[in-house]
């Protein structure tokens, strides 16, 4: 985040100064919780399904299952921050992420991932700089049907960046992860690796 600082001796306003407001690599705090139901699961370690083959910094990541596909089936599991964070007095917020994606089909969207804030005792749908996958509108089941979502196979890991400046000045703010399958088939699943938000 940048938060502005003064310079009361001299009167001037100095420039925006970058500061971290969150910083996890995972690799000595889990910093996020699964929900209760944790179907998927949601697990934090080593990632050895194929083709993940390891985090993207170090031994520790998140993921929909870590050493095999996720469970076929129809299901939503959320990876909450565990404690909320304020972002008053900050004037440009992003929240950065790695991630590799490898859901059901690489041609067709049935399965996928999207991340939402809650600022205000609800939750509500961030959208990344570029944009998610497509839209899931293949299967009903699924509880992100005919919403954008990230899907498909990704590239590898990948940098997501989310702008998190309209939310400037909540005292009380979490993210999530939510993941969501239709009733089918599966693969890899979701990881998450290097969350920071600046």
């Amino acid at each position: 985040g940048e938060s502005s600082t003064s310079d009361l001796e001299s009167g001037t306003i100095s420039k925006n100064l970058a500061s971290s407001i969150y910083s996890n690599d995972f690799e000595t705090t889990a910093g996020f919780s699964p929900d209760t139901s944790n179907t998927a699961p949601w697990e934090r370690g080593n990632a050895t399904v194929s083709p993940i083959n390891g985090c993207y910094s170090g031994s520790n990541c998140w993921g929909t299952n870590l050493t095999a596909n996720y469970p076929t089936g129809s299901y939503n599991d959320s990876l909450t921050k565990n404690e909320s964070m304020s972002l008053v007095g900050y004037s440009e917020i992003n929240l950065t992420f790695y991630h590799y994606r490898y859901f059901e089909s690489n041609t067709t969207i049935w399965d996928g991932g999207v991340v939402d804030i809650n600022y205000n005792g609800s939750w509500t749908r961030l959208t990344p700089n570029g944009g998610y996958t497509g839209n899931q509108s293949n299967n009903a089941n699924s509880a992100l049907y005919n919403q954008l979502v990230y899907g498909k196979h990704g590239a590898g890991w990948e940098l997501e960046t989310f702008n998190l400046t309209p939310y400037t000045g909540n005292s009380n703010v979490t993210i999530r992860f939510y993941f969501a399958t239709d009733s089918a088939a599966s693969e890899a699943g979701w990881f998450i690796d290097d969350v920071n938000i600046t």
